[in-house]
């Protein structure tokens, strides 16, 4: 009776352990389950966060917290474009004017961007302006010099070409992008010299006497 006792006690003992070893696997076995399910878990963004390009441009949105396997679905709307519907990255390209939802889903997370598309125009260069020589006669005015007499003619402009009317009663010594030209007296009479410059065109007569 007394060995039975024993042995009972043994198996009673020997019952109690497996139960505590049970119970601890199961604790182990509670606490990695909720850390699976509950523990810290990465946040899916997107970046840029709702961007917004012109027509024809692009950005490139990441998932943040993604990976290769990450799908990118748009609203129906044909604003914008993917160079891809699959991976960490892609490339969206604007349309047309307006706003377009792009979704991002990585296993279980989702993310959700708002990319707006306006309808810019490049801006074009500006127009380089000149300013003009500011318009001027010729000096001195309507001069009288004799025949083989001489008169220095200005015109203000380093564009002028210069031409005389009467080449018998005056000559100009020169004809084309100067300022002042000297113009000599041949013989007796006038001469109109002209000078067509990009300020204008400006004249003079030239009176030539014995």
């Amino acid at each position: 009776m007394k060995n039975v006792s024993k042995r009972n006690k043994m198996i009673l003992a020997m019952v109690g352990i497996l139960a505590v070893v049970i119970i601890a696997v199961g604790v182990v076995v509670t606490q990695t389950a909720a850390g699976d399910l509950f523990g810290a878990s990465t946040t899916l963004t997107i970046t840029p966060a709702n961007p917004t390009i012109s027509i024809g441009g692009s950005v490139v949105l990441t998932a943040n917290g993604g990976s290769s396997s990450c799908t990118w679905t748009k609203g129906a709307a044909n604003v914008i474009t993917f160079s891809s519907s699959q991976g960490i990255s892609i490339t969206v390209t604007g349309m047309l004017p307006g706003m377009n939802g792009v979704t991002v889903t990585c296993g279980a997370s989702q993310a959700l961007t708002m990319v707006t598309v306006v309808n810019q125009s490049p801006t074009p260069p500006p127009t380089p302006t000149r300013t003009p020589t500011p318009a001027s006669g010729i000096t001195p005015a309507n001069p009288t010099i004799a025949v083989n007499g001489t008169v220095k003619l200005s015109s203000n402009d380093p564009t002028c070409m210069w031409t005389s009317s009467n080449k018998t009663s005056v000559t100009v010594s020169a004809n084309t992008g100067v300022i002042s030209v000297i113009a000599t007296g041949v013989a007796v009479g006038t001469s109109t010299i002209t000078a067509n410059c990009t300020s204008g065109t400006k004249t003079t007569i030239v009176t030539v006497t014995k």
